[in-house]
Formats: C-alpha cells, structure tokens, sequence
C-alpha cells in the first residue's frame, strides 16, 4: 500500500484513532462523503479507523434531541418543506402593502428569505430581537419580524421543529444528562468548522462536556507544520509568495501552465498516468463547477474498466443528472424517438449498456 502525505488535520486524527483504538469516536465532517475521504486518507496512511462514527451537526444534533421530539410528537422540517412553508407566509404578507409587496414572487425570493430566516435563528434572533429602526429600509425590518413571528407560529401549530429548534432541544437534553454519550466517546470537529460555529451551534457543541470534546488543528495559510520542509508545505504562503522559504527541488509540489481549461484536466490526468498515481489520491481543486466537472468527468469516462461502466472519479458537488445512466438512457430515448427511430442511436444506448437485450423464445430480441 502507497503511504500518503497527510495534512495535519488527517495526521492528528490519525494519532486519535491510534491513541483510542477501544473508544467510540464521533467524527463530525460537513457532509458523509467529506468524512469518507477523510477516513480513506487516514486508512490509506496505514491507520485502521476502528470504532469512529461520522456525523454532521444535523445528524449529530437530531441524534441527541430525537427523545424529546418524539415525546412532543413534532417531526423535523427542513429544505423543501420549510420553503413550501414560507410560501404560504410570505404570500399572506404580501397582500398587506409593505416591502414583500414590492418584491417579485417566486421561488429566488422563497429561497433568499428561507437563507435569512435560518441564519437569524441560527444566531439565536427571534421577532422580538429585531430592530427595524436598524434598517436601511425600515419596512423590511417590520416585515421580517412579522416573518420570523408567523414561521415560529406556523411551525409550533404543525408540531415541527427546524434546524434552530433541533440544535436547542440537543443542547438542553446534554445540560440535563450527558449520559447519552458512550463511555468514553469522544466527538471530534476539525479547527475550521469549530470557528464556523453559529451561535447555537456551539451553544451545542459547548454543552458536550468537555472530556468529550476535541477540536484538531487544520492547515493554515503561512503556518506550515513543524519539520515540514517540503515543497508542498510551501503552499502555504500560495497568497504571499514573497514570504515563503526558498524551495527544495524535492519534487512534491509542481506548477505548470496549460493553454485552456480542456488541457489544465489532461495536463493533471496525465502526470497521475506518468507517475503511477492511484485516482483514489488525487484530488482536483477547481473555481467553475460549470467548466471543469463535465471535462473532468468526460475525460475520466475515456478510462473506465468497460463502455458504460462507473466512472473512476467522484464529485463532491455530485454530477448532473444528464451524466447518470437513468439520465442518459433518458436523454438517449427521447433523441431515438424523436429522429425516428435511427439504428445509429440504438446501437449506442446497447454499447453504453444503457439498454439489455435479451431472447425470449419466438418473441425474438426484447429490450430493457
């Protein structure tokens, strides 16, 4: 097995998961999939990752306040139900002439007011907190108090508890008992997520008691790791690159210039080809979603085990749907039936394994 260069996040949870081998250990990551790669790369490292759990805040937070909302018989709300939600008030607040009449309706305005009512609970913010007089436009503060007032009611007649009322009711049940917690369990967030914290979110994660609370250190910009000389630790003054030591030659770091986006993916492709690089220890940091997922997926498709089959990349923004195979096969259908039926195009969904032929006596070739 290759042994990878850690970062010091990954080095220092190595070090927890060598140092705690028997004790149960809650790794709380921004999303599963981050998590995954965060324990690929410790295991990668030669590190078994035994007895560690991923969780995010949600998961972490709905874990510890399901009890009491199950006594209270209240369901969680959240994405699209919280935003039919606020439909139906901010509909009823534009019929009374005020700054939500002045705004065009529809699902941006829904989505922009949904942001700002979970960020003002987040930060602990109810109606009666808000100052409209504050405002560069008073009615909007008038109006969003209004909001804030009519969503908590709303969600109090339903019996539904969003993110905020999750986050509080977590943080109450470990104020009264931190029992919950396995003996010896130990909840680990990394550095840059603790600074991330909201209001109630660490309100939450302070409520853990504090033996089983530990926030490991990430990588800084200009703040490389003790006895790291590399080249690569050099990226750290990326910003500043006046102030970086001079470099070591060593060859773990290499920049390189390519004329357009399609060649900067295959300049990369092609040294993880040169130098033997497993694609399950890269990872590709990029600014457009929209420009650079299609040519990395397309030109990565071009090295999949067999026509059709899984891709050997995997996108943290996910793909398009046109990319999946129910997707393409779709997508396929609907151009076959609408050319008329060309052999061209059917020839390509069966050689993509879009499509299975199979014999059924006299009934001949039959697809699915």
């Amino acid at each position: 097995m290759t042994v990878m260069q850690l970062n010091r996040f990954a080095q220092e949870l190595k070090e927890m998961c060598a140092g705690r081998v028997l004790y149960e250990k809650w790794l709380v990551a921004p999303s599963l999939r981050v998590g995954t790669q965060w324990l690929d790369a410790v295991t990668a490292s030669g590190q078994p990752v035994l007895n560690v759990r991923l969780k995010t805040l949600t998961s972490l937070a709905l874990g510890l306040a399901a009890p009491e909302m199950e006594r209270r018989g209240c369901a969680f709300a959240h994405g699209v139900r919280i935003e039919l939600l606020l439909d139906g008030i901010i509909s009823r607040l534009r019929s009374v002439k005020g700054y939500f009449s002045r705004l065009e309706s529809g699902p941006r305005l829904v989505s922009a007011v949904a942001a700002t009512l979970r960020d003002l609970r987040l930060a602990g913010i109810g109606a009666d907190r808000l100052q409209p007089d504050l405002f560069e436009v008073a009615s909007k503060g008038h109006d969003l108090a209004a909001l804030l007032s009519e969503y908590h009611k709303e969600l109090e007649e339903r019996r539904l508890v969003d993110y905020a009322d999750v986050l509080r009711l977590a943080a109450e049940r470990l104020a009264g008992d931190a029992s919950y917690l396995p003996e010896g369990c130990l909840v680990i967030l990394p550095e840059d997520m603790y600074r991330d914290l909201r209001a109630l979110e660490r309100a939450l994660w302070e409520a853990l008691p504090e033996a089983n609370r530990a926030v490991l250190a990430v990588d800084r910009a200009g703040k490389p790791r003790d006895g790291d000389n590399c080249d690569a630790a050099l990226l750290a003054w990326i910003n500043r690159p006046g102030d970086a030591p001079a470099p070591r030659g060593d060859g773990t770091a290499d920049i390189f210039r390519a004329v357009g986006e399609v060649n900067e993916v295959r300049g990369v492709l092609r040294r993880c080809v040169e130098r033997g690089i497993p694609l399950d220890q890269v990872e590709i940091l990029h600014t457009q979603a929209g420009t650079y997922l299609p040519l990395v997926y397309e030109l990565a498709s071009r090295h999949a085990a067999e026509p059709g089959g899984p891709v050997p990349v995997t996108f943290a923004e996910g793909i398009p749907v046109g990319y999946s195979r129910p997707g393409r096969a779709l997508k396929l259908w609907i151009s076959w039936i609408r050319e008329g039926y060309p052999r061209s195009i059917l020839s390509c969904m069966i050689r993509d394994g879009l499509l299975q032929v199979e014999e059924k006596g006299d009934q001949g070739p039959v697809f699915s």
